[in-house]
């Protein structure tokens, strides 16, 4: 089967395995265009400080996460989805960290292998128990996968396969989206 017709069977069918691939698309636009309103830039030392300006509240209802710019706050349910997509790649790291590092970070451009770098710093020194830096070590991942998702993935197969972790970075990405989203 041509890629064409992969394409055209895949997408035009109501079970395609394709759906979290596609909300990741929408969703990653989504949280680009409202990250650059509320930190600037999307790269990793400026969210990073970001995520440290957090304020983390805990109230009888559970975690309360106010982003301080934007006034937002979120608890319940998108605290928990950062906290579940947490546990779901920090124990694909934990259980395999040299499998997990190479296949998030599979390219060999100076640009991956920097990123790869400080995430590789990042996890050395991260708190596991601070969801600011659960937060900071998902943007790694999520800022990852968004660059070899449109840059990197060349095997139509591939995207299949990473449907469960499309699944779980996007309802990370909503989370951070309804902290950092400025209403017209």
């Amino acid at each position: 089967m041509s890629v064409t017709e992969w394409v055209l069977y895949r997408y035009n069918s109501d079970d395609n395995g394709l759906e979290e691939a596609k909300n990741f698309v929408f969703i990653w636009g989504l949280f680009e265009s409202q990250l650059k309103n509320v930190i600037g830039n999307l790269n990793t030392l400026d969210f990073k400080s970001w995520g440290t300006s957090l304020e983390i509240t805990q109230e009888t209802i559970g975690i309360v996460i106010t982003e301080p710019r934007t006034e937002n706050c979120i608890n319940g349910k998108l605290v928990d989805d950062i906290n579940k997509a947490f546990n779901h790649f920090y124990q694909l790291y934990i259980n395999d960290a040299h499998k997990f590092i190479n296949h998030l970070y599979n390219q060999a451009d100076n640009n991956t292998q920097k990123a790869k770098a400080r995430f590789l710093d990042f996890a050395m020194t991260f708190n596991k128990r601070d969801i600011r830096d659960k937060i900071v070590f998902l943007f790694h991942i999520a800022k990852r996968m968004r660059n070899k998702f449109f840059h990197g993935i060349k095997n139509i197969g591939e995207i299949l396969n990473e449907q469960k972790e499309f699944s779980k970075i996007n309802v990370y990405l909503i989370a951070i989206l309804s902290l950092i989203e400025q209403y017209n």
